[in-house]
C-alpha cells in the first residue's frame, strides 16, 4: 500500500518525502565500505545485505536460490559530508553480496536506495541475455544453460 503521507508530499510538497540517491560499495583496509545518501530529514539509516554462494545463484524467475539466504542489517553512521556509511567483511571469491540502504525519518517514513552488487552483476538487456560483463566482476562466470 502507498502511505497517505506520500500523496501529500507529491501533491502539496509537505511534508517532503525523502529521496534516496546512489549507493556505492568499495574495499578499504580489508573491509567492504557501504555508503549512501538521501535527500530529506533522515533520523537514522541502516544497510541490509545478504551473502550467497555464486555457485547457487542463477538469473531468472524460475529458481530463486537466494530466498533461503537471510538478510542481515548493520547500522549506518552519518558522516560530516552527509553520507551514511557502514562496513562489513569483504566478499570472498565464491560469494555474491547484495546490499541496499534503508533511510528513516523521525516520523517513521522509510525510503530505500537501489541495490549494489559485489562484485557487480552483469547488465541484462530486454530479452534477458547478458549484454555487458562488468569490469570488476573477476570471479563470476555465467553459465550457458
Amino acid at each position: 500500500t502507498i502511505p497517505l503521507q506520500w500523496f501529500g508530499s507529491v501533491m502539496h510538497g509537505v511534508p517532503a518525502w525523502p529521496r534516496a540517491q546512489s549507493m556505492t560499495a568499495g574495499n578499504k583496509d580489508g573491509d567492504l565500505i557501504l555508503s549512501a545518501r538521501c535527500e530529506g530529514e533522515i533520523a537514522r539509516a541502516f544497510f541490509c545485505y545478504k551473502r550467497m554462494p555464486r555457485a547457487a545463484f542463477q538469473y531468472g524467475l524460475a529458481r530463486k536460490p537466494d530466498a533461503t539466504v537471510p538478510w542481515q542489517t548493520v547500522a549506518a553512521r552519518r558522516g560530516r559530508d552527509g553520507a551514511w556509511t557502514a562496513s562489513i567483511a569483504q566478499s570472498t571469491p565464491d560469494e555474491q553480496v547484495v546490499a541496499y540502504c534503508m533511510f528513516e525519518t523521525a516520523d517513521g517514513v522509510r525510503e530505500s536506495s537501489d541495490t549494489v552488487e559485489i562484485p557487480a552483476m552483469e547488465k541484462w538487456g530486454r530479452d534477458l541475455q547478458p549484454v555487458q560483463q562488468a569490469t570488476d566482476n573477476t570471479h563470476y562466470q555465467p553459465s550457458n544453460g
